[in-house]
């Protein structure tokens, strides 16, 4: 699926693409990092989670990601 949607970006015209990871999510990480991401060079990225609740309540909490980028093509 990873794949597909990176050859969908790069028939757009687009030139890398970006994720972030859960800091605590090393599995991830290491994948991505087999699948030829690196950490970009800008530092992690401060951003908020959205914790879905039973009802329907939505939370959104703080958290820091671990940007990785690839280049396509």
């Amino acid at each position: 699926m990873l794949r597909a949607a990176e050859q969908r970006l790069h028939t757009k015209g687009h030139r890398r693409v970006a994720l972030g990871v859960n800091l605590d999510n090393h599995a991830a990480q290491r994948l991505y990092s087999r699948l030829g991401y690196t950490e970009w060079p800008h530092g992690k990225l401060a951003t908020t989670e959205t914790v879905y609740h039973p009802g329907g309540r939505r939370e959104l909490r703080p958290e820091v990601c671990l940007v990785m980028v690839r280049h396509l093509g």
